[in-house]
């Protein structure tokens, strides 16, 4: 009898390859089905990272608690067979990066139940970063889509990825070619954990004057959509976006001893004030914090400003302008 499973939805993963550690972002998945994002140990379930390496063979990673574990199994030629566990059991991490490549790679999150059946499987993506690289925050809707709720059922539902502020995707991709340092992506959304998959696949496939957005991970809200609309409805999106970027960002790379936010946060780009405030709590600099109007238009705030949840005169006084994302000064400035 064949058994049915779910297809679920995660935050990206993040592998940081320090000095001499190796750390990796928590793993959050939304299984699909009855599942949901229920505690899946409380029912018994199981959950490992299924990677392919670049020779082909299989490897299984367990997952408890939010976090890859020691325990490590090869899978070839549809044979299963345990791996000297002294070889990796002190460093499962570094096991892991030997198996990528850096940037990019495509993986899947895998939950059984007692019997070993396939309850649900969850795509995700695998991003190998090095330590030194540097970090541009990256907010999804209104600051690359042209707004929030038409452009979220435009791109989930009707598969239209043209809902974008003008000059973005080049904008963006000139960011990351022209920038000083290694940069990287990451994109940071209000959207629903369930939504993953498709705002992904928005991020892939937006196009502008022949222009795409650079990759990098995608790390969203855990919760529901009655939770992003009770989210949005209280102000405290900032408190959620500061926690994502301290699970996901900030904790990987104090685990490699990294606790400046200031040698790997290079920028961050939103749309409001709540984006503003939970980058500057993350440690983002202040000159290189953008905020795009609904017009299009962009500001930023210099480091003497005391940012209010209602911007005072003396603010509003200190903001430099630009006309937008084809602005030809924009790029100059955050590079100068």
């Amino acid at each position: 009898m064949e058994h049915d499973f779910s297809i679920g939805c995660s935050n990206d993963l993040i592998l940081l390859c320090g000095k001499e550690r190796h750390s990796c972002s928590d793993v959050v998945c939304w299984y699909g089905g009855t599942v949901g994002r229920q505690n899946i140990h409380e029912l018994g379930l199981s959950l490992r990272l299924l990677v392919k390496s670049q020779v082909g063979a299989y490897f299984q990673f367990a997952v408890r608690h939010g976090k890859i574990q020691e325990e490590v199994t090869h899978k070839l030629n549809h044979m299963n067979y345990a791996e000297n566990a002294a070889a990796h059991r002190m460093d499962s991490l570094r096991f892991l990066d030997q198996l990528l490549q850096p940037g990019r790679n495509t993986a899947r999150f895998v939950l059984t139940d007692q019997h070993h059946r396939i309850v649900s499987i969850v795509p995700t993506n695998i991003f190998v970063w090095d330590y030194r690289d540097k970090i541009c925050i990256v907010d999804v809707d209104r600051t690359i889509s042209s707004s929030t709720i038409p452009a979220f059922l435009a791109t989930v539902y009707l598969q239209n990825y043209t809902v974008c502020h003008p000059g973005v995707c080049q904008f963006l991709s000139q960011l990351v070619e022209r920038a000083p340092c290694r940069l990287r992506l990451l994109y940071l959304t209000a959207r629903p954990i369930a939504m993953a998959e498709p705002t992904r696949t928005f991020l892939a496939e937006a196009q502008h004057d022949g222009f795409g957005l650079p990759e990098g991970p995608l790390i969203g809200f855990t919760g529901t959509l009655a939770g992003v609309l009770k989210m949005e409805m209280d102000a405290s999106v900032r408190i959620h976006k500061y926690k994502a970027l301290k699970l996901c960002l900030l904790r990987p790379y104090n685990d490699i001893g990294c606790t400046d936010p200031a040698r790997f946060l290079w920028g961050g780009i939103g749309n409001c004030i709540a984006d503003e405030l939970a980058y500057r709590d993350a440690g983002v600099p202040t000159c290189r914090i953008l905020i795009i109007g609904a017009r299009s238009t962009i500001r930023r705030c210099q480091e003497g400003c005391i940012c209010l949840p209602r911007r005072t005169a003396l603010c509003q006084e200190v903001l430099k302008g630009f006309a937008g994302y084809h602005d030809a000064a924009l790029l100059q400035y955050l590079f100068d």
